[in-house]
């Protein structure tokens, strides 16, 4: 892992955006959240907190502009 990239697991991203795991999954399909990365050779996966971050201000921005 790169220094400096901080990685937030499943339950750290849903408590984050208040969004439900199903929710994060399906809008990640619909190219509606950042994706995901795999960390290591398991199942689990992140993101990068820059990503999380960046969506959050986008729907704060979209909140404000309607």
């Amino acid at each position: 892992m790169k220094k400096g990239v901080h990685e937030a697991l499943t339950k750290e991203v849903q408590h984050l955006t208040g969004l439900s795991c199903t929710t994060i999954y399906d809008r990640m399909a619909k190219n509606e959240f950042p994706k995901s990365i795999k960390l290591g050779n398991g199942r689990m996966v992140g993101w990068t907190l820059s990503s999380i971050e960046n969506w959050i201000e986008q729907q704060c921005a979209q909140a404000n502009d309607q």
